[in-house]
């Protein structure tokens, strides 16, 4: 028998609420840090250029093209700002930690420990915050 998982089971589990609310919170007050430097030549080299196909250019590995095409839809929809600059990391840091609950208990374990702990590792937060793809491939990995 196959078991789905919906929105509303979230709010079911209150270990799993705990924990996405730990996390949203925690990533929240790092929302508006300052610009670092590989989300700065991220923005400048792909995301601002009136060059489409800039976005699709893999001119090294430091590039992560699908969270690029992901920023610059919500740049050109709502314009800058850091949190929308962001937007694409820090949805998927949080969205992560349901899916890794799931999988625990998709594999008969307990995902309290997994979700509390992917809410509060720190360098997962940071990664979160910026602009990046590494919270975006994390997601879609799991």
């Amino acid at each position: 028998m196959k078991k789905s998982f919906l929105i509303k089971d979230i709010f079911k589990d209150k270990w799993l609420l705990i924990a996405l609310i730990i996390g949203l919170t925690i990533r929240m007050a790092y929302i508006a840090e300052p610009v670092k430097y590989d989300e700065a030549s991220t923005f400048l080299g792909y995301i601002e250029s009136s060059n489409i196909l800039r976005l699709f250019w893999y001119n090294t590995t430091n590039n992560h093209i699908f969270h690029n095409i992901l920023t610059k839809v919500f740049y050109t929809i709502f314009g800058f700002s850091l949190p929308i600059f962001r937007l694409v990391a820090f949805a998927s840091g949080v969205l992560s930690i349901p899916v890794i609950y799931y999988i625990c208990k998709e594999l008969k374990q307990d995902g309290r420990f997994a979700a509390i702990t992917l809410a509060t590792f720190p360098l997962y937060i940071e990664y979160s915050t910026n602009a990046r793809g590494y919270t975006l491939q994390t997601f879609i990995f799991l």
